[in-house]
Formats: C-alpha cells, sequence, structure tokens
C-alpha cells in the first residue's frame, strides 16, 4: 500500500499546484476543474486496479500453499 499512498501524494501535490495557478489567474477556474477531475479519475482507476491485483495475488497465494503444503 505504499505505493498508493505515494500516488496519492503525487495527485495531492498536483492539484495544489493547480489551485495555486487558477488562485494567481494563470488557468481559469473550469480548467482546474478539469484537470481536477481528470486526476481524481486517474487515482480512483489506479486504486482500483491496485485492489485486483491485491486479491489476484491472495488468491494465487492461496493456491500456492494448498498445491505445496509446509
Amino acid at each position: 500500500m505504499a505505493e498508493g499512498n505515494l500516488v496519492t501524494k503525487e495527485v495531492e501535490e498536483s492539484l495544489r499546484r493547480l489551485k495555486s495557478l487558477c488562485d494567481d489567474g494563470i488557468i481559469s477556474q473550469s480548467d482546474f476543474e478539469e484537470k481536477k477531475n481528470q486526476l481524481l479519475l486517474f487515482q480512483f482507476q489506479l486504486n482500483q486496479r491496485m485492489t485486483i491485483l491485491c486479491h489476484t495475488l491472495r488468491n494465487l497465494l492461496t493456491i500456492v500453499k494448498v498445491q505445496n503444503p509446509l
């Protein structure tokens, strides 16, 4: 889960930078909202993939343990 936390921090930092650009008038509020939604969607999709990967690995480990008991 450490990798998920790193990505979350990266997304959070990106959102802060984008918000700063918006507050400074460099990008519009609508541009900020669009980029924010893209980043949050990316984070959501990544979390889903990580969850699927963890479940798959857990299932594989269970199969290996059943086929090769200690």
